[in-house]
């Protein structure tokens, strides 16, 4: 019963794991720009066919050869008993495995398109490449040498492919080019054009001559009447408003 039960659990996750994927994905996406968005979205279509690629591959290839060489290694000197649920458990385990792993070429043209990395930086450093998937494929739940090599060797096809197909399509977009800050340029797209900070008077809306004149001639009338009518000696006027002097007044 119990067995049965994990069984149906573990093909509920496998059958729903691509709508999880893209429900990561979709929960990402808020925090992509614009421009990443056009990038990102043309790959969620292409998650589920992957991952549907790598189980088929997974159920039809790894695990036949997998099983059999498992089933039969030492069968001569020990009586091999297979438990279902540990059978089934590796099975799912591997179909998820391969699967995600196919998911190479999705990561491949997102670094690229994205300007990240590019293609032949990768092209260039295959051979770390090479090394991170017969790591991956070691991980794998069989842990047997037949296991490991036939899940390589799609994979390291998938990468050359990956290369082969972001050094077409993977160069980044031409929304990631716009005229950053102090490039000194006014790129086609740009709506204000840049201001220079020499004889930015008149651009930047500051003063120019004529205000400064006028602040000036506002200044002179503005004079303190008071003031100025006691410094010449003359009774200020009694219409107008008057300051007190701050001197001391001198005394004959």
């Amino acid at each position: 019963f119990f067995t049965t039960v994990k069984l149906c659990a573990y093909a509920g996750i496998l059958i729903s794991l691509p709508l999880l994927l893209y429900q990561v994905y979709a929960f990402m996406l808020p925090a992509f720009s614009p421009a990443e968005k056009k990038v990102v979205l043309p790959f969620l279509l292409t998650v589920p066919f992957l991952f549907i690629t790598g189980v088929v591959f997974a159920y039809y290839v790894v695990v036949p050869a997998a099983a059999n060489f498992l089933f039969n290694f030492n069968s001569s000197e020990f009586n091999i008993q297979v438990r279902a649920s540990e059978y089934y458990g590796f099975l799912i385990t591997t179909l998820a495995a391969v699967g995600i792993m196919f998911q190479i070429p999705i990561g491949v043209l997102s670094v690229t398109r994205l300007g990240i990395v590019s293609a032949e930086t990768l092209r260039r450093n295959r051979r770390y490449a090479f090394l991170v998937i017969a790591v991956l494929a070691m991980l794998l739940p069989g842990t047997d040498p037949v296991t490991m090599l036939i899940s390589m060797a799609p994979l390291l096809v998938l990468w050359e492919f990956s290369v082969l197909v972001a050094r077409r399509f993977g160069k980044p977009g031409s929304d990631f080019d716009d005229d950053g800050p102090g490039d000194g340029g006014d790129g086609p797209d740009d709506r204000d054009p840049d201001v220079d900070g020499s004889g930015g008077g008149e651009a930047r809306g500051g003063p120019g001559e004529d205000d400064v004149d006028d602040a000036g001639e506002g200044d002179a009338d503005d004079e303190p009447v008071g003031a100025a009518g006691s410094a010449a000696g003359e009774e200020p006027d009694p219409g107008e408003k008057t300051y007190p002097s701050p001197f001391p007044e001198r005394v004959g």
